[in-house]
């Protein structure tokens, strides 16, 4: 049986940023992946703008993903592309194991990011039927000059996406429920730079079109109801997480996510957890956030190993 120091669950920003840190500690370290390596970065958002991250102005998630696995690869970071289908914690040791191979390990950090997930859906007349015919959940449509977009969201990806939509040409709207944005101010400010029409307090309650999405309702306030004409509309209110793989851990779970202390240990000595899968007070969801998080848990793991003099008490 394989034996490691740590094995890293997730192979995104968080589970890159851990496994350099750890092999900067020199720990025998292996990272599992299941779906494909970058996280988030890669698979929502591959051509995103991002603005936020320090040392870039502006980086698309997939050069961001792509820069992080290339470092960590030039580390000598061992990934498998593999998913972890339990973890047993047995004597002073975790049994971590694959569809083909059980490894063994003395610790482990989670960095599963949002984990199985699927977009949340608004669950109004005509989303199932135009799903793909119009009606879209990540992304943009790349052809967009002359074309009409509408954005149902308030946070940062709906913001985004209204951005980006409006860079390309598009002629954009933006249905969000509350008077006011979770998106940073910036953003909100791009999009209104853009011309991108806001139609704040309201919902959409229907979308139509038979072969292809022609129009939505939106409701004001609970009682005005208008219709807009569009040829797309991009659904962009989050996720909806499946945490079976958490809760079948035996974790303290809060909020959909691991519990961590102070080291980003979990209520199982030995387990750790970093970025979104992970959360501590003040939590704030950001890329520069979950790497920070990963070098308190490489951190937190060296100390529960090695138990140095500097260590905490």
């Amino acid at each position: 049986m394989d034996s490691y120091d740590l094995i890293i669950i997730g192979a995104g920003p968080a589970g890159l940023a851990a496994s350099i840190y750890a092999l900067e500690r020199k720990l025998r370290t292996l990272v599992l992946e299941a779906n494909g390596i970058g996280g988030q970065p890669m698979q929502l958002y591959a051509d995103k703008k991002i603005y936020d991250f320090p040392s870039y102005s502006e980086i698309t998630g997939k050069e961001l993903a792509n820069k992080m696995y290339e470092q960590a690869r030039k580390f000598g970071v061992v990934i498998e592309v593999a998913a972890a289908s339990s973890i047993m914690h047995a004597d002073s040791y975790f049994q971590v194991k694959t569809v083909l191979i059980t490894y063994q390990t003395r610790s482990v950090i989670l960095a599963t990011g949002l984990g199985y997930f699927k977009p949340r859906q608004l669950g109004i007349p005509g989303e199932n039927d135009l799903t793909g015919k119009g009606v879209f959940y990540k992304g943009i449509p790349e052809k967009l000059i002359g074309k009409r977009l509408i954005v149902v969201g308030g946070g940062d990806t709906a913001l985004e996406t209204a951005v980006a939509a409006a860079e390309k040409g598009g002629s954009v709207s933006l249905v969000h429920r509350h008077d006011s944005f979770r998106a940073v101010e910036k953003t909100v400010e791009k999009a209104r730079s853009l011309g991108v029409q806001f139609y704040l307090n309201s919902i959409v309650s229907e979308i139509h079109g038979i072969d292809r999405v022609e129009s939505i309702k939106i409701v004001k306030g609970g009682t005005a109801e208008s219709l807009l004409t569009t040829d797309y509309i991009g659904i962009c209110i989050g996720a909806e997480i499946d945490r079976t793989f958490l809760q079948n851990l035996g974790v303290s779970v809060e909020n959909q996510a691991v519990k961590v202390d102070a080291d980003m240990q979990s209520s199982i000595p030995g387990m750790f957890a970093c970025g979104d899968v992970a959360t501590q007070a003040g939590k704030y969801k950001r890329i520069s956030v979950a790497v920070g998080t990963a070098a308190t848990a490489v951190n937190g793991v060296y100390q529960f190993l090695k138990n140095p003099y500097w260590g905490r008490k």
